[in-house]
C-alpha cells in the first residue's frame, strides 16, 4: 500500500457515519453545530483503519463571511475563551474588541469592534479556533499544535459543499431530501449589518489573511 493510501485509511478521532460509509471533516462556523445535531455524529476514536471507499464531506464558506459569523459568535460570550485558544491574547485585548469600554472611554460601533478583530488577527494571528483558516481544516499538517484527529487531506475530499446551498449539498451526499434549520435570526441580523457596512479595504484585509481559504473557495465552491 502507497503512502497515500496509508494516509487515507489511517485510524484516528474522526466523525465517522458508519451506516453511509461517510466522513465529515467539520470546519467551525460553516455550521458544525446543525450537521452534527441533525445527523447525530459524535467524535469516533477509531481503532481499525476506516474504509479507503468511504466518502469524505465538508462544507466551504466565503472566507469575509466567516469571519463576520465568527467576531459574532464570540461577541455573545464577550470574548471569553469559548474555544481553543491557538495563541494567548490579553484581556485587554479582548475588551477593546469586544468591550466593555474602559472608564472614560467610548463604546465602539459595531463596525469599530469588527475592524478591530480583525486588526488583532492581521497583526498578531489567529487567537481562536472559530477563525482559523479553513484550510487548516481539510489539511491538518497545516493545523498549529497537535490535534487529536485522524490525517486529513484536502485530496481525501469526495464532496464539497457550499455553504450557501448546504441543503442541495447534504442532500445529494445522504442521497435524501435535507433541511436543516435556520440560523439564529439575532446572529443573522447582526451579521448583515457588519456586511453592510464593510469598506472595500476590509475586504481586501480579509481576503489577504485568509489568502489560501480563498483559493481553495474559488476552486471548489465557485
Amino acid at each position: 500500500m502507497d503512502k497515500t493510501l496509508k494516509e487515507l485509511n489511517s485510524p484516528g478521532r474522526s466523525f465517522y457515519d458508519q451506516s453511509n460509509n461517510l466522513e465529515y471533516y467539520h470546519i467551525p462556523k460553516n455550521g458544525m453545530t446543525s450537521i452534527r445535531l441533525h445527523f447525530n455524529l459524535g467524535w469516533v476514536d477509531s481503532i481499525n483503519p476506516l474504509p479507503l471507499d468511504r466518502r469524505v464531506f465538508c462544507v466551504f464558506r466565503n472566507p469575509v463571511d466567516r469571519l463576520i459569523s465568527s467576531y459574532v459568535y464570540l461577541k455573545r460570550y464577550g470574548g471569553r475563551d469559548v474555544g481553543c485558544r491557538p495563541i494567548r491574547i490579553e484581556q485587554t485585548s479582548l475588551n477593546a474588541i469586544f468591550g466593555p469600554p474602559a472608564i472614560g472611554e467610548k463604546v465602539n460601533t459595531l463596525s469599530e469592534s469588527f475592524s478591530k478583530y480583525v486588526s488583532e488577527i492581521e497583526l498578531n494571528s489567529f487567537f481562536d479556533n472559530h477563525h482559523l483558516p479553513q484550510s487548516y481544516y481539510v489539511d491538518n499538517d497545516l493545523m498549529p499544535g497537535k490535534r487529536p484527529i485522524g490525517v486529513r487531506k484536502p485530496e481525501f475530499i469526495t464532496h464539497y459543499i457550499d455553504f450557501n446551498d448546504m441543503d442541495a449539498g447534504l442532500s445529494l451526499v445522504f442521497g435524501r431530501d435535507i433541511k436543516l434549520p435556520k440560523s439564529n435570526s439575532t446572529s443573522a441580523s447582526l451579521a448583515s449589518e457588519i456586511k453592510n457596512g464593510l469598506t472595500k479595504q476590509t475586504i481586501e484585509t480579509i481576503n489577504k489573511i485568509y489568502s489560501d481559504d480563498v483559493i481553495l473557495y474559488n476552486n471548489t465552491i465557485k
